[in-house]
């Protein structure tokens, strides 16, 4: 996947805001030594901008999930599937077929054995 594809994730916007991304996109037309210091500069204000996440927990809630929303599994797949390379997205969609199939061979068999119990219920009669 190419870089200028993948989407920032809501917990980017927070960390790094509108003029740390323009410090970003100014890096390569840098010297070495500039583009060292400002490097190290984005990445510190990041953490700095993390930290203060962490500490006033309302602004992070905006990256969770509704109250009412429960996901799972399949759904957090989804969500990372657009970061990941078509090699990690193969074996992502071999995983989760497999699942899928496995979950699907077990409802069959649950149905099944339903049956298969109720039948001889009605034969002990």
């Amino acid at each position: 996947m190419s870089q200028d594809n993948i989407p920032i994730t809501e917990f980017d916007s927070l960390v790094s805001p509108k003029e740390l991304n323009i410090i970003k996109a100014s890096l390569p037309y840098l010297n070495s030594n500039g583009q060292s210091f400002l490097s190290i500069y984005v990445k510190l204000r990041e953490l700095i901008n993390t930290m203060k996440l962490v500490e006033n927990e309302d602004k992070l809630s905006i990256c969770s999930m509704n109250n009412g929303e429960r996901k799972n599994i399949s759904c957090l797949i989804d969500d990372i599937k657009v970061y990941l390379d078509k090699n990690e997205l193969d074996t992502i969609n071999t995983y989760m077929n497999t699942i899928n199939t496995i979950s699907m061979y077990n409802e069959y068999m649950s149905v099944f054995s339903s049956f298969d119990d109720g039948g001889s219920e009605n034969n002990d009669e």
